[in-house]
């Protein structure tokens, strides 16, 4: 029995040391405390920018083509720059969006409220390799390398004759379209 009593009596002393130990850390004045916080973002999507307008030059009726021929005179241009990807996101399509001319729906309307030129559109066409992006048509898909942190897509704007057997009136021309951007 003595020799249970030393036992109990050792494991007291024990934990009368520690427990003075524990109480202190708590009341430590060299202790700081840390705060830890974050969060889980959707990487789904890519950061898309565009520059928002585009002046038409002035341009002669005569060098006009129609929305089937390459066009030979270009009014202006933009790009679409698709960055900050996950490494999931390698394609895309675009299409474009917005009000078809009455008589080539492959061009954009003009409508320009202010002395409008008559039987012209605005055409959208991929650079350098020239392929229309009809209204409303089908988009086009195009692909972005995974190492690859941004792609830039060139576009040509052109002003197009919306019916090839009529004169182009003279006059004013604007239009407004939306690029539609799916995630493949």
């Amino acid at each position: 029995m003595k020799k249970f009593n030393k036992s109990i009596l050792l494991a007291s002393l024990a934990a009368s040391i520690l427990l003075p130990g524990v109480s202190n850390a708590a009341t430590d004045n060299n202790t700081l405390p840390l705060t830890i916080s974050g969060a889980i973002v959707n990487s789904a999507n890519c950061s898309v920018s565009i520059k928002p307008s585009i002046d038409l030059e002035d341009v002669v009726d005569v060098q006009i083509k129609t929305s089937d021929q390459t066009p030979t005179v270009f009014t202006g241009q933009t790009s679409i720059s698709v960055e900050n990807c996950s490494s999931e996101r390698t394609a895309f399509s675009l299409s474009l969006q917005g009000t078809a001319d009455a008589t080539d729906s492959t061009l954009l309307a003009n409508t320009s409220q202010t002395n409008p030129a008559s039987n012209v559109g605005v055409g959208v066409w991929t650079f350098p390799y020239y392929t229309q992006l009809a209204v409303g048509g089908e988009a086009q898909t195009f692909i972005k390398e995974a190492d690859v942190p941004s792609v830039n897509v060139f576009f040509v704007v052109a002003m197009a004759k919306a019916d090839g057997s009529k004169e182009i009136g003279p006059g004013q021309v604007s239009s407004t379209a939306q690029f539609k951007i799916n995630y493949l």
